[in-house]
């Protein structure tokens, strides 16, 4: 049986390094020729989605444990979806750690061991949350300047209750500021009413039996999308849809088996890069 260890160097005089995506190095530890083999981690360094590369990695090289500090909802899914038993909460010399294993000492984990983006630089991150069963929401709490805020776009994309509940400005307000949002992030300004819909060229428009009192200026003012905006790679793309189910702003549709972006609903959150399972999404502009 081949076990994966992430280790901060590449020995097995190593310790285990807790993050899974973004070690220095990852110890295959074969169990029936006990040799090791040391690999640097070429996803280290990435902005994002280095979790689910890693894992995708550690598949394709027929890993049927991995024994690290933490694991996160994505690398957990595709680790799941393959069969491969996670031992998280290792610490310590990979030496004693391997000694422990080969004792029944260690369990594999049932779930993810933190949220999504652990690993990543703060300013980076995003503000997630592992809940009681397991499972992965997002929260919008907390200030931040990011386009969820009640500036721009931010301001008009609650598609929610028009208070910022649902789909409105939720998750990525904070360090990253990308307004990205299911969950419940009341903005900073004041919210759009439920019966806001985009219009052409990304301008938004209003019920003219509806208003917030200005409501139509503010609509008219809204900026077009700035910044970085996903794109697919339609040779790496599966059509496998989780980007659609990861989109917080409904920019993504599958058209010929592969997934597209629209680029005027895309807010550049970063949401499908992290969520593809095959790495075929990039952040591009």
């Amino acid at each position: 049986m081949l076990i994966a260890i992430t280790a901060d160097q590449g020995s097995l005089e190593a310790r285990v390094d807790p993050r899974l995506g973004r070690c220095p190095y990852y110890l295959f530890f074969d169990t029936e020729g006990e040799t090791i083999e040391a690999v640097p981690n070429p996803h280290a360094d990435l902005n994002g989605g280095a979790g689910i590369q890693a894992a995708q990695m550690l598949v394709d090289r027929g890993v049927r444990q991995v024994m690290t500090g933490q694991c996160g909802p994505n690398a957990y899914q595709v680790f799941a979806a393959a069969g491969i038993d996670v031992i998280a909460g290792c610490s310590g010399p990979v030496r004693e750690i391997l000694d422990k294993h080969r004792g029944g000492g260690i369990e594999s984990v049932k779930g993810p061991t933190v949220p999504g983006h652990h690993g990543m630089p703060l300013e980076l991150g995003s503000v997630n949350a592992v809940d009681s069963s397991g499972g992965l929401f997002s929260g919008g709490g907390g200030g931040g300047m990011g386009r969820g805020a009640g500036m721009g776009r931010g301001q008009g994309q609650g598609r929610g209750l028009g208070t910022g509940m649902g789909r409105g400005g939720g998750r990525g307000m904070g360090m990253r500021g990308a307004g990205k949002g299911r969950g419940m992030g009341g903005g900073v300004g004041q919210a759009m009413p439920p019966n806001f819909q985009a219009a052409g060229g990304g301008a938004w428009k209003s019920d003219p039996q509806v208003g917030l009192g200005g409501g139509r200026a503010a609509a008219s003012e809204s900026a077009s999308t700035t910044g970085p905006v996903a794109w697919v790679d339609a040779s790496r793309c599966r059509g496998c849809g989780v980007c659609m189910d990861a989109c917080p702003s409904d920019a993504i549709r599958m058209s010929n088996g592969h997934a597209i972006v629209q680029p005027d609903l895309c807010t550049g959150c970063g949401a499908c890069v992290d969520a593809c399972p095959t790495g075929a999404i990039q952040l591009r502009g």
